[in-house]
């Protein structure tokens, strides 16, 4: 996590207060939400909001997270509502994988305050690029195998969650020493089928799927930035950095050599930039993992039977 700062924005005015007060020192107000979390720092801010650090008055959650929303007054109102969406997607969710939702609470300005339990492990982009951490063939295997079932259980919801901006930035861990997957910012969700806009583009350069700069975001457009991420991981190097192909394919073959086959094959196919060459479903994806590989061939056996089965 981030350092955090000892003067935040206050929730409810957004002017600069001290976390040391009470209350705002410009309106007043009291620096808790939801009637039991206390803010005492400053995680970040972003597009979507700012993230305060918190603790629970209760004592029954320890340090948590509160996301604010940004103010509809700065006139996007389309990123209001997918902050508000992605809230209630998120306090719909039961996962180990997705982020547990504490409380909520409207602030006085129109927008929300979301509370959720802080993922003190820091982000899967800062182990890789800041602290060079590096995994071995089955723990990228695994971390593979993890984000694969936590995107196939988000499609499998009615409707599907499709969540248009998965990347490393956003897979979290809970502690420092854990490598189970949390993917966080649920703003990006897509809105259900009929009402949704191909004018505006989420996501980020690099690991969006090619078909979302086009509006069109489908299930294999989150397992394209899924396997981008994973590419970060299995070469340490940026999805920019990466070669290509002449048809724009990660030409990359040669540093996934030491995966297993079966999770090279998948990984590659993850990251196809024609959507139809992809995977349909991460669930698809996942017996393609677990398929055995062509059994080896046999040392013992007549070199000549090959040339004559191809007619040579």
């Amino acid at each position: 996590m981030p350092p955090v700062s000892p003067e935040i924005p206050c929730p409810w005015c957004e002017q600069a207060t001290s976390v040391a007060g009470s209350a705002c020192v410009a309106c007043g107000a009291r620096l808790v939400v939801a009637d039991r979390f206390r803010l005492t720092g400053l995680f970040g801010r972003g597009g979507m909001g700012t993230v305060y650090r918190g603790r629970d008055l209760m004592g029954e959650h320890g340090v948590v997270a509160v996301k604010v929303g940004r103010l509809a007054s700065a006139g996007d109102w389309e990123a209001v509502e997918r902050f508000e969406r992605g809230a209630k997607v998120l306090a719909g969710l039961s996962h180990p994988g997705v982020p547990r939702v504490l409380g909520q609470e409207t602030t006085p300005n129109g927008t929300l305050a979301l509370v959720t339990e802080a993922l003190l492990g820091g982000s899967l982009h800062h182990r890789v690029t800041v602290e060079q951490r590096r995994l071995g063939a089955a723990e990228v295997v695994a971390l593979l195998r993890s984000l694969l079932e936590l995107v196939a259980w988000l499609h499998a919801r009615l409707p599907p969650i499709l969540h248009r901006d998965i990347k490393p930035q956003n897979i979290l861990f809970r502690e420092p020493g854990g490598w189970e997957p949390v993917l966080v910012d649920f703003d990006t969700v897509a809105a259900p089928e009929g009402r949704r806009s191909g004018l505006t583009v989420v996501g980020t350069i690099g690991y969006t799927a090619p078909e979302q700069f086009a509006g069109i975001v489908t299930p294999s457009s989150d397992l394209y930035a899924l396997g981008v991420s994973l590419l970060l991981v299995a070469t340490h190097q940026e999805p920019m950095d990466l070669p290509r192909d002449r048809e724009g394919r990660f030409d990359v073959a040669d540093q996934l050599a030491g995966l297993p086959q079966a999770a090279r094959a998948v990984l590659l196919r993850l990251v196809e930039p024609e959507r139809s060459h992809r995977f349909a479903s991460a669930q698809a994806a996942l017996e393609a993992l677990d398929a055995p590989s062509a059994a080896p061939p046999d040392p013992e056996a007549d070199p000549g039977s090959v040339d004559a089965a191809s007619g040579g």
